[in-house]
């Protein structure tokens, strides 16, 4: 977006381009916009996958079908769960294994 608005800028000063301010700015806006609209999903995709991996490797059983990358609460601190989840798997798998021994 700051590429693309930068040259927007120079195209403008060199007059190659013939756009008013305004449109540079909307340009801008909507660019900035687009681009983050499309980090913001696909880092929760990002961390909705590794998560979804985590799971299925503590609880060694197939997914409901509403755990989904939509349904992720992006608000809450998803990592933390994932974190005391894992911990707690941990704990478990080493009292298994101390009353196996």
């Amino acid at each position: 977006a700051a590429a693309m608005a930068a040259l927007l800028l120079l195209l403008k000063a060199f007059t190659l381009l013939n756009v008013t301010w305004p449109e540079v700015l909307g340009l801008f806006v909507l660019a900035f916009a687009v681009a983050f609209v499309a980090n913001y999903y696909l880092v929760r995709y990002f961390i909705f996958r590794r998560i979804k991996l985590i799971y299925k490797i503590i609880h060694r059983q197939k997914l409901p079908s509403e755990f989904r990358a939509g349904n992720l609460d992006m608000t809450k601190n998803v990592l933390d769960d994932v974190e005391r989840e894992v911990g707690e798997w941990a704990d478990k798998q080493e009292h298994e294994l101390e009353e196996l021994e």
